[in-house]
């Protein structure tokens, strides 16, 4: 129990129960006439029973995999299809539509409307240049001389009353 204890707080109870069964094994194989020869014979059954679920699980992904093929086909196809109707739709569109208009179906041509020539008579003028602004100077913006202070040659350094103290921990 105190073992148990221990693994479990080593590792977690999977890599517990891991570690147990690897010392079975192990101490097995250690300890008895154990061959691995005898391996086989001992797992003929289990892998006997085990053979049809796993012919039935590989039958039953083959067929989803063929399921799978088939939508993609379906949907391959209607989409060709959904192209080729959009390319004669546009097809369609891009051809003048003529319509055939009958001999016998036309109009008669209507008389032109009469205009007055007064109205369509408007005095033309020519407008007035208009005058040109005289050009403006531009003066340089005069800057205020800077005064010349003298370099110190000395670093002097600040007081020691900037210095902050450092704050204590805050107790939790």
């Amino acid at each position: 129990m105190l073992l148990a204890h221990a693994l479990v707080g080593a590792l977690n109870s999977a890599g517990a129960v891991l570690v147990t069964l690897t010392t079975l094994i192990v101490s097995v194989y250690l300890v008895s006439t154990f061959s691995l020869a005898r391996l086989e014979d001992w797992f003929a059954g289990p892998i006997a029973i085990w053979r049809p679920v796993a012919e039935h699980v590989k039958d039953w992904f083959e067929e989803m995999r063929r399921r799978r093929a088939e939508k993609r086909r379906e949907k391959a196809r209607l989409r060709a299809e959904e192209r080729a109707a959009a390319r004669a739709a546009a097809r369609a569109a891009r051809e003048p539509q003529v319509e055939g208009i009958e001999p016998a179906a036309q109009r008669p041509a209507q008389p032109a409307p009469e205009f007055d020539p007064e109205i369509n008579n408007i005095p033309i003028c020519a407008l007035e240049e208009p005058v040109a602004p005289e050009p403006v100077s531009r003066r340089a913006a005069s800057r205020p001389a800077m005064e010349a202070r003298p370099a110190s040659a000395n670093f002097h350094l600040p007081t020691a009353e900037l210095l902050n103290e450092l704050q204590g921990r805050a107790s939790y």
